[in-house]
């Protein structure tokens, strides 16, 4: 049996068939459903969480997104209103190596309020990556 690899976007699962009970007209029980054999799942739009962080957070003018990617990926941040509307797009699918990075960012430009930071990294392999983030602005 192969390993799982969810990085692969592939899972392997034993399946148990739910156990059919057939009784007779006394009442007993004559039949059972039994295990199946493995079956290997394609996961391509599996969503998996990033670790991401902002400092300072409140920001006044400027602050640092971070994050970890456990492979290369093509990342896009937008910057989300209180209504989850999309008022700022700093990167759009840029390509990112594997392991720490950060991005400083501007948000001079936003009024005071909550808002949301939405990280999405696609990997080679098509898994998704993804984290969202609250950022205060506050002067």
């Amino acid at each position: 049996m192969e390993n799982n690899d969810i990085s692969k976007g592939k899972i392997i699962v034993n399946v148990r068939a739910v156990p059919v009970h057939r009784y007779n007209r006394f009442g007993m029980c004559q039949s059972e459903g039994a295990y199946s054999s493995p079956v290997s799942v394609s996961l391509p739009d599996i969503v998996l969480g990033l670790s991401a962080s902002l400092a300072p957070n409140p920001a006044n003018d400027n602050t640092v997104l971070s994050w970890t990617l456990p492979v290369a990926a093509s990342v896009s941040v937008e910057l989300c209103n209180s209504l989850q509307q999309v008022v700022a797009t700093p990167i759009n699918a840029q390509a990112f190596s594997a392991g720490a990075n950060t991005l400083p960012l501007s948000v001079g430009m936003l009024s005071n309020g909550t808002y949301s930071v939405r990280i999405t990294a696609i990997s080679a392999s098509q898994t998704v990556f993804r984290a969202v983030l609250p950022l205060i602005i506050l002067r």
